[in-house]
């Protein structure tokens, strides 16, 4: 794994890794080196993965360098020979002359660039032939001048050229550099071109990314197997960067067809296979609109990834959407329905310091007084919870081992004085620094995200039948009665964590403006009093 290569020292990570036997006389180092600075885990995986894969392909181009007779361009992919293109586009812009010129000498270079971008824009085909030949001699490469291969890579060069020509032109006038071809855009003398990364390699990154999220085997387990059906499906491409929307779109239609369980009722056949034999068959029901969803997601996170760091210029799964997934009826809960749950196990007294029944107990409080999400709370650590100006926080932040779902996710949410009188600051204390506040979600085996959901779920349904009735019905019940208790929208959505608009967290600028008095004045506010909380005070609460 990609991940090996990684080595701390001190506060710092260092990705090295030796440079083969075979292409060292290439390099004039003896290993790939690359301090990473102070970064999480998390984000040092990620650097690691990309930078394994870039020096994969300085390898491979090495080697074609030093390959004794060219080899046929053909049995390339098409990939690597527009990496090649890209490689010998920054290979050229390094040749340039960076020593300012004076006099005649400039005019001069000046004449012979505008000659020479001239000659590349007038398509002259021998022009075009010999700069093309020139490229595949660098390359090592072969290629018959009938093949429709040398027509696209003599296209290719004239764009190379051209924009190297206009750069040039830009510096010898002394005008600001305009980056014309976006082929060529992220290129230049000191930054070479991004490696292309097959999608099965592609795979093995984004895992490698994630793997220090500290998920649980059965959560792996089920991104595993979405990322491998996505494989089956996708068309086979070189890279992960010829992948197009339209292909994007090809596999989600398959996807669809898809029996539930396939694995099981289609051992040792491919998912396309599995909806071939189904679809004779019709023995077994597709996938539902939510699970194609679930699939389609972890697709996009995926994109999204490389994306992020560059190896691709867009998403082609950005905005695609599966089957129509029914509108969710998701609603608040009843002041009868919310009496009836704080009524049964494990609410019937006052805390009564029972780890086993921590997630069960606390999770609901903390829901209705704050509006926090159920992973939110569910993955908090003890030193989340935090006194400024003598007041008390959650602080719900993106960490090594947990990502919150928005920018406004991100937030410091009052505690509210219900939660203290409950004991919560009491069994917090009784907890050591750096561990999960519920024991359920650290440790061999922790409870994964969707094993904490589905275990609060049974709780719930088995006070309340009614389907819309769930978890995040404490979210709305919580703006319900922010609303009553004359909070501001403002201070609402800033407690909550709701965007505002097309993804702006609520009110910009909340993380500089934070007021803990204020923000805790409003959560006071919300008092709740219609409901029969009172026997789950202590005697004895603490400030």
């Amino acid at each position: 794994m990609p991940a090996k290569w990684l080595v701390k020292r001190g506060d710092r990570w260092h990705f090295r890794r030796a440079v083969p036997k075979d292409v060292q006389s290439e390099f004039p180092f003896r290993e790939f080196k690359e301090t990473l600075k102070r970064l999480g885990l998390r984000e040092a995986r990620n650097a690691a993965a990309l930078l394994y894969a870039e020096t994969e392909e300085k390898v491979a181009v090495a080697r074609a360098k030093l390959r004794v007779a060219p080899v046929k361009a053909a049995t390339q992919s098409r990939a690597h020979i527009l990496y090649l293109i890209r490689d010998y586009f920054h290979h050229r812009e390094k040749s340039w002359s960076s020593t300012p010129l004076k006099g005649k000498a400039l005019n001069l270079a000046i004449s012979i660039v505008e000659g020479d971008l001239g000659g590349v824009d007038q398509e002259a085909p021998g022009d075009l032939e010999r700069l093309a030949d020139q490229f595949l001699e660098w390359a090592k490469l072969t290629v018959e001048k009938h093949d429709p291969l040398y027509e696209e890579i003599c296209v290719w060069v004239q764009s190379l050229w051209h924009e190297t020509l206009e750069r040039q032109r830009d510096r010898l006038y002394k005008e600001p550099e305009v980056r014309r071809e976006p082929f060529f855009r992220d290129i230049d003398r000191d930054t070479r071109p991004k490696p292309p990364i097959p999608f099965a390699q592609a795979v093995e990154i984004f895992e490698s990314s994630i793997e220090a999220q500290g998920a649980s085997e059965s959560t792996r387990k089920a991104r595993q197997l979405r990322l491998k059906a996505w494989g089956e499906l996708l068309p086979a491409r070189d890279t992960i960067v010829d992948i197009t929307r339209a292909d994007v779109r090809e596999a989600i239609a398959l996807l669809a067809q898809a029996p539930a369980r396939a694995s099981i009722f289609y051992p040792k056949k491919t998912l396309r296979q599995a909806i071939e034999l189904n679809k004779a068959s019709q023995k077994h029901k597709p996938l539902d609109a939510v699970s194609v969803d679930n699939y389609l997601n972890t697709l996009k996170a995926l994109f999204n990834f490389f994306s992020r760091e560059g190896v691709i210029a867009k998403s082609p799964a950005e905005g695609l959407t599966g089957p129509k997934v029914g509108k969710s009826k998701r609603r608040s809960f009843t002041k009868g329905e919310l009496n009836r749950l704080f009524s049964v196990e494990p609410h019937t007294k006052p805390w009564a310091n029972d780890r086993r029944s921590a997630l069960l107990f606390w999770m609901p409080l903390i829901a209705l007084f704050t509006g926090a999400r159920s992973a939110e709370i569910g993955f908090l650590r003890r030193q989340d919870i935090e006194q400024i100006d003598g007041f008390w926080f959650f602080n719900i932040r993106e960490t090594d081992d947990r990502g919150v779902k928005t920018d406004a996710a991100e937030r410091r949410v009052p505690i509210h004085p219900f939660l203290i009188e409950a004991g919560l600051l009491d069994y917090a204390n009784g907890l050591k620094r750096g561990k999960m506040l519920f024991p359920e979600v650290e440790g061999p085996p922790a409870m994964s995200r969707e094993a904490v959901s589905k275990r609060l779920m049974r709780h719930i349904r088995s006070v309340i039948p009614d389907p819309n009735a769930v978890f995040h019905s404490f979210r709305h019940s919580f703006r319900k009665a922010a609303k009553k208790g004359n909070v501001s929208v403002e201070d609402t959505l800033k407690i909550g964590g709701w965007e505002v608009g097309s993804g702006q967290s609520s009110m910009y600028g909340y993380g500089r403006d934070f007021d803990p008095e204020d923000l805790s004045a409003s959560v006071q506010g919300i008092s709740l009093q219609d409901l029969q909380l009172g026997h789950l005070k202590q005697k004895a609460g603490r400030d």
